[in-house]
């Protein structure tokens, strides 16, 4: 969850209670700040305050294992973005602008005057992980760079009682050109302080605010949904009019706005950074 950054303004730091009482997270902080209020609380993801299942009913993150989405860039037909609320109210068609950023590494590393071509692979894994007590699906995501694995990611996530996709921990590991690790990273709610987070709220409204990433030390992400019923084509086919799209913000570098990501019903996540949805299975 740490896409690239790029120069949005900045927001108001709030400071909120972590947990209530109740709560079984160990270590965890009496307050921590956030760049915005919630108004969808990181107790509808609490396992002492809830239950899970691992059907899966959120349209706009599914958790069906064996499905696959592909997403790559820079090459390729950019993706035209709607907004049909700005739209109705005289503000035209909107063209989302991807830009660089070296979190990403989308600009030439190599000084040869060619950009890399990055490529994800995000696949929903036949097998679960056991967190805080509560079953998980694995999402595993496979970040390409020229064709060499680049990054691994296996993130851990489960659907509460009322439809929420929860954000229960990572494990992640970066390599070299040679294959070689070079970095090593891994979290799980209700160790050492980390909360279980919000990956995408049961019925997403625009202007929703809600914590999606506390790792002490680490990260404070929130996320907004910005803008609903976002009409989305790429390559030149609209593959949907009711998409959504979710800004991401972390308080220890500044609740700087990311680059949004959007996400499609059934479908899930269409675009990050620069990359766009080109296949799915």
């Amino acid at each position: 969850m740490h896409p690239f950054s790029t120069a949005t303004a900045a927001t108001a730091v709030f400071l909120l209670s972590a947990l209530p009482a109740h709560a079984q997270v160990t270590d965890a902080p009496a307050a921590f700040e956030v760049c915005e209020e919630p108004n969808i609380l990181q107790t509808l993801c609490d396992p002492t305050a809830t239950t899970f299942s691992l059907n899966s009913t959120n349209v706009y993150f599914p958790l069906i294992p064996g499905t696959l989405n592909v997403l790559a860039g820079p090459e390729g037909p950019l993706p035209t973005i709607n907004n049909t609320e700005a739209a109705a109210g005289g503000g035209g068609r909107m063209r989302v602008l991807l830009r660089r950023g070296s979190r990403r590494r989308l600009q030439d590393d190599d000084g040869d005057g060619r950009e890399e071509i990055i490529q994800l692979e995000r696949r929903v894994l036949n097998e679960t992980e056991e967190v805080m007590g509560v079953e998980t699906f694995i999402i595993e995501t496979r970040e390409y760079t020229d064709g060499t694995l680049t990054e691994l990611k296996r993130g851990f996530y489960v659907e509460a009682a009322d439809g929420t996709v929860c954000y229960m921990g990572e494990d992640a590991t970066e390599y070299d050109d040679s294959g070689a690790v070079v970095v090593e990273d891994s979290w799980r709610a209700g160790e050492a302080g980390a909360l279980p987070g919000i990956a995408m709220p049961a019925m997403p409204q625009k202007g929703d605010v809600f914590l999606e990433e506390f790792v002490p030390g680490e990260s404070m992400y929130t996320g907004r949904v910005a803008f609903v019923e976002v009409e989305a084509t790429i390559a030149g086919e609209t593959i949907t009019n009711q998409a959504i799209k979710i800004v991401e913000m972390d308080a220890l570098e500044g609740c700087v706005e990311e680059e949004p990501k959007f996400y499609a019903p059934e479908i899930g996540l269409i675009m990050q950074d620069r990359l766009v949805l080109h296949d799915r299975s």
